[in-house]
C-alpha cells in the first residue's frame, strides 16, 4: 500500500543534489572566441552611420550585416552541436520516466481503472434504480390514500344524507387520517424522486475501509471527429491561441498570396479582421 502523497518538501529535495550540466559562466568559458568575435561585431555595428546616403556607405554597412550573417550561421551550427548531447540525455531521461516508468504505471493503472469503473457504473445504475423504484412505490401509495380519503369522504356524505350524523362522524376522520397520510407519503416522494435524480458521483461512491481512497463518477463531455473539413471554424475561432492563429495566417498567406505586381494591398484583402500589406525588406548576401 501506498504511504501517501508526496510532499512539496520531499519534492524539493530530490534535486537538492544535483549539479546542473550547464551554465551560462561554462558555455562563456568554452566559447570565449565566439563572445569576443560578437563583441568586435557590436563595436563595428555600433561605429556604423544611422543614416546612409550614398552607395559606398551603403555597401561598408551591408559588408557588416554579410559578416553578422556568417557569424549567426557559425554560432547556430555551434549551438545545434552543443546542444545535441544535452538532447541526447533528455532523451534518455525521458526514455527511463516517461517512456519506462511512467508508461508502465500508466498501463497498470488503466486496467484497474476499467475495472472499477465499471463497477462503479453498475453501482450507481443499480442504486439509481432502486432510489426510482422507491419513489414509484411511495407514489402508489400516496395515490391508494389520496383514493381511500376521497371514498371515505363519499361514504360520510352519503351516511349524513342518510340522518346517521356519529357514524359520518367516525368516517369523516378516518378520511382525514388517510389525507394526512397521503401527504406525508407525497413528501417523501418528492424526496425520493429527487434522490433519484442525482448525479452518479453521488450515486457509485465507494470509500475504501483500509487505504481511505475514494472512488466516483465524474460525468464530462467527449467528442469524435467525424468529417474534419466539416467542422465550422467560427465557433472554435475564439478559442484558439493567437500564436495559432498567425501561424494559421502565415500560411494562408504563404499558399494565397497573389505572386504578380499589378495586384496591390488594396485588392486583396481576402480575410475579415486582417489587413494584408506588402512590404520590401533588405536581403544581404
Amino acid at each position: 500500500m501506498a504511504n501517501g502523497p508526496v510532499t512539496k518538501e520531499e519534492l524539493a529535495g530530490i534535486g537538492d543534489n544535483l549539479r546542473p550540466l550547464i551554465t551560462t559562466d561554462m558555455l562563456t568559458i568554452d566559447h570565449r572566441d565566439l563572445d569576443a568575435r560578437v563583441t568586435e561585431l557590436e563595436e563595428i555595428a555600433a561605429s556604423q552611420p544611422t543614416e546612409v546616403d550614398d552607395d559606398v556607405t551603403q555597401g561598408r554597412l551591408q559588408d557588416v550585416i554579410k559578416d553578422i550573417d556568417k557569424e549567426q550561421k557559425k554560432t547556430e551550427a555551434i549551438r545545434v552541436a552543443v546542444k545535441e548531447q544535452y538532447l541526447v540525455a533528455e532523451r534518455t531521461v525521458d526514455g527511463f520516466f516517461k517512456q519506462g516508468l511512467q508508461a508502465r504505471l500508466s498501463a497498470i493503472r488503466i486496467k484497474l481503472e476499467k475495472v472499477g469503473t465499471s463497477y462503479l457504473q453498475r453501482k450507481a445504475a443499480a442504486e439509481r434504480r432502486r432510489r426510482e423504484e422507491e419513489a414509484r412505490r411511495l407514489r402508489e401509495e400516496e395515490d391508494r390514500k389520496r383514493q381511500e380519503a376521497f371514498e371515505a369522504e363519499a361514504r360520510a356524505a352519503r351516511l349524513r344524507e342518510q340522518s346517521r350524523p356519529t357514524q359520518a362522524a367516525a368516517v369523516e376522520s378516518d378520511a382525514r387520517a388517510a389525507a394526512a397520510e397521503a401527504e406525508d407519503i407525497g413528501s417523501q416522494r418528492i424526496e425520493a424522486e429527487a434522490h433519484a435524480q442525482a448525479k452518479p458521483a453521488e450515486l457509485g461512491r465507494t470509500r475504501s475501509a483500509e487505504g481511505g481512497s475514494l472512488g466516483t463518477l465524474k460525468q464530462e463531455w467527449n467528442f469524435t471527429i467525424e468529417e474534419a473539413d466539416g467542422i465550422p471554424s467560427a465557433p472554435l475561432w475564439p478559442y484558439i491561441a493567437r500564436a495559432a492563429k498567425e501561424q494559421a495566417i502565415r500560411a494562408y498567406i504563404k499558399a494565397h498570396a497573389p505572386t504578380d505586381e499589378a495586384t496591390t494591398s488594396a485588392d486583396w484583402q481576402p480575410l475579415r479582421g486582417v489587413k494584408m500589406y506588402r512590404t520590401a525588406k533588405g536581403v544581404y548576401r
